[in-house]
């Protein structure tokens, strides 16, 4: 009756060993890149000159409006 407990202990065991590594490799793989990623930026030059072009439109809007009142 116990002569399949110990397979089972080693299956679970090295299923979990496997999963540290992963979870391990991953996190290190992350942990890594992040700070390249906040150095390089997603944000194009295009898309932040159209963002404050669109910044500066709107506060034109609001000076002509606070000029006709």
């Amino acid at each position: 009756m116990t002569d399949g407990l110990p397979a089972l202990s080693f299956s679970i065991s090295s299923l979990t060993l496997i999963g540290m590594l992963a979870v391990i490799t991953y996190t290190a793989y992350g942990m890594s890149v992040m700070p390249l990623n906040l150095i390089k930026g997603t944000r194009s030059v295009a898309y932040e000159r159209l963002e404050n072009t669109e910044d500066i439109d709107e506060v034109e809007h609001q000076i002509e409006n606070l000029k006709s009142k």
